[in-house]
């Protein structure tokens, strides 16, 4: 019982969430000296089999007519039938809502422990520990799963892909499983949203804006900046609770949790919650700032967003920022997509790359945040 599974969905693809759980799942593996098995569940999709097949030691696809849109029961019943045949140590889901809902009641059905939103996985005297934020992202739980198997969904970004060294890859097996007819839990309505280019998870630049933007108007000056920066646009729950942008968009403690390269910060107050989503970004630049269309109220206490943002990195959840960046600014307009007016800088930095500059004009300023977190 060495051996590890991990589960995915054939919709999304091979995105860079699918490619963090094969990494993770490789990783475990060679530390347990077991194999590495691929579920994957859904309507046939042979890029992602093929994609997966080069990282994995197995991979077994369970595409059959029953399983081409998602229903609860019905996939539940196939990865639960595949994981008793297998016995694993641990199985690994992505963070997309169908892994979250199918990974507790999958631990349940195989009398194994289950873990949600894991930052790390390590192996301590054979049993499986995990790392997650606690307290809104204030501080990191070490968990260990006393049985098994051990069922996690892992939070993306968190892991890196796998590094393929060799040419040969693993024979991909169709499997025809009995699924009984199912309806206690049936999704009954779909709703699609216009796609992005990329999942906001995935994105490596992300401007987000807050309830200090005064309204729904200013986000499309973000969306430029974020296009300008091959980034994506995000809001914080206040925004899109006010409905100035989808909620789609809203990252945080009950949004989504990213781990962009830079993560620019706008009229966000920067409570706990907040920050619990953004943890895992390498830079943060905070500009807090009076709504920038002019109407609405002033941003309370200027400064509160820098002693919030700078006070985190004391905190472990934010012990693997290699950098922390606040910036308060009186505001931020969009003429040629830079900040045009900064009244005070602040530039709070760790690690060995640490330093602080006094910049005299906005375009200086605005090129040292993105070298800082963009190195080529």
């Amino acid at each position: 019982m060495s051996d590890i599974v991990i589960c995915l969905f054939s919709g999304p693809g091979y995105d860079r969430a699918a490619q963090g759980v094969v990494g993770a799942g490789r990783r475990l593996a060679d530390q347990l000296n077991g194999r590495l098995h691929a579920v994957i569940a859904g309507a046939h999709n042979p890029e992602l089999n093929i994609r997966v097949a080069s990282a994995t030691d197995a991979v077994v696809t369970a595409d059959q007519r029953e399983l081409a849109r998602y229903q609860p029961e019905s996939h539940l019943n196939a990865i639960t039938q595949i994981c008793r045949e297998l016995a694993p140590a641990a199985v690994l889901f992505g963070n997309d809502t169908y892994s979250q809902e199918a990974a507790q009641r999958l631990a349940h059905r195989l009398g194994g422990a289950a873990a949600g939103d894991c930052l790390e996985l390590t192996v301590q005297d054979g049993a499986i520990r995990v790392k997650r934020s606690v307290y809104g992202g204030k501080a990191i739980a070490t968990i260990e799963l006393k049985r098994s198997p051990a069922v996690v969904w892992l939070r993306a970004r968190a892991f890196e892909p796998v590094v393929t060294t060799s040419a040969s890859v693993t024979t991909v097996k169709r499997t025809r499983l009995d699924l009984q007819a199912d309806d206690r839990t049936q999704i009954v309505e779909r709703k699609f949203e216009a796609a992005e280019a990329s999942r906001l998870e995935d994105a490596r630049v992300i401007v987000s804006g807050g309830r200090g933007l005064g309204g729904p108007e200013p986000f499309k000056d973000l969306q430029e900046l974020a296009a300008m920066l091959g980034g994506q646009t995000a809001a914080s729950r206040a925004a899109c609770d006010s409905g100035w942008c989808p909620p789609s968009w809203q990252v945080g403690q009950t949004g989504k949790k990213v781990a962009p390269g830079l993560y620019i910060a706008v009229a966000i107050r920067g409570a706990s919650q907040h920050m619990a989503g953004i943890s895992d970004a390498k830079n943060i630049a905070a500009s807090s700032c009076k709504s920038l269309n002019g109407s609405g109220p002033p941003r309370p206490r200027p400064p509160e967003t820098i002693t919030r943002a700078s006070s985190s990195r004391d905190a472990p959840v934010a012990s693997d920022l290699r950098s922390t960046i606040c910036v308060r600014s009186s505001d931020l307009r969009s003429n040629r997509i830079r900040l045009t007016v900064v009244t005070d800088v602040m530039v709070v930095a760790t690690g060995s790359n640490a330093r602080a500059r006094s910049h005299t004009t906005a375009g200086d300023l605005f090129s040292s945040i993105v070298a800082m977190a963009l190195p080529p």
